[in-house]
Order: structure tokens, then sequence, then C-alpha cells
């Protein structure tokens, strides 16, 4: 099951409007907005590749107000659980 995270620019005043389109498409797990070079990160599950490249490339690229995203697909994942602290 691949993942990825895809970095999105949109157009001034669109992060509104493009945050509530990205929470709309299947295989999108989260949707954040960020200060930086881009404006919003999602996170996309999907059950094979081709599955991912169609989210990305028809599903989120064709969503108005996206000016540029890009794409980083994961190869290694860890996941770290918090522990709960001793009280001493």
């Amino acid at each position: 099951m691949p993942t990825a995270y895809v970095l999105i620019k949109v157009a001034a005043g669109a992060e509104a409007k493009v945050f509530e389109a990205l929470t709309q498409i299947e295989g999108v797990e989260e949707v954040n907005v960020v200060y930086g070079e881009y404006d919003i990160i999602a996170k996309v599950n999907a059950q094979s590749m081709d599955d991912l490249r169609k989210i990305v490339i028809k599903q989120i690229r064709g969503i108005r107000g996206i000016v540029k995203t890009e794409t980083a697909i994961v190869t290694l994942s860890s996941i770290k659980y918090p522990t709960e602290e001793k009280l001493g």
C-alpha cells in the first residue's frame, strides 16, 4: 500500500477551498495547512502505485486554485508511539 506526501502551493486566498476539496478525496488521509514554500501538505494512501498516480494527477491536481504540487513517495516508514512518562 503506497503512501505519499503531496506538497501543494495554492493561489492567494484559495487555501480554505483547496483544503476542503482535499478532505473529500478518497485516499487522502490527512491534510495540513502549513507555513513555508508550500501552503498545504496532504498525506495520501492508495491500494497501488497506479491508484496513487490517479489520485495525485487526476484528482488533486484537478482542484481549482492549486498552482503547483510536488509528490514525495514514502519508501521507508516508522511510526513512533507515545510512551508514558514515569512519575517519580
